[in-house]
């Protein structure tokens, strides 16, 4: 049984994710025949620049073409998460460290509640965030829903 596409895929972003000093996020393959689309997301704490998308992205587009694991013409695009990038854990909240973010969670009497601040820390089991007025620590058990906020 050989390594599928997919994963192929995986493995080489993965190698020039980490000779650029970024996390892969995600690697996808959507569609069919000439409209395939592979998508890297990458990133980094402090975030990821144009510049460094560009450069995994010929990196991988020459790996790709000298293995070529897909069977049809397809697009790639090595892009950073944008600000609607659902935050679960303490990965993704340390990359975005003091940005702002929209948590919805389960508070000690089971309720829904949100808090909107500044992620101050990641710890290894809550996220610490500043909403203004005092410091919050959200269990990652707890969260249901979390995103950055455009900070206007």
């Amino acid at each position: 049984m050989g390594d599928t596409p997919a994963s192929i895929i995986r493995d080489m972003a993965l190698q020039e994710a980490n000779a650029h000093g970024v996390d892969v996020l995600a690697v996808e393959l959507k569609g069919q025949g000439a409209r395939q689309l592979v998508r890297v997301v990458v990133d980094r704490k402090g975030g990821v620049s144009i510049d460094t998308c560009q450069k995994i992205s010929r990196a991988l587009s020459v790996r790709l073409d000298g293995t070529d694991p897909i069977d049809a013409h397809y697009t790639l695009e090595v892009t950073s998460p944008g600000t609607d990038w659902p935050l679960t854990g303490q990965p993704d909240f340390d990359r975005i460290e003091g940005r702002e973010v929209l948590i919805h969670h389960r508070d000690a009497s089971d309720r829904v509640e949100q808090v909107r601040g500044r992620v101050v820390a990641a710890g290894p089991t809550a996220v610490e965030v500043d909403d203004g007025r005092m410091s919050v620590a959200v269990a990652y058990s707890d969260i249901l829903k979390a995103a950055q906020v455009l900070p206007w």
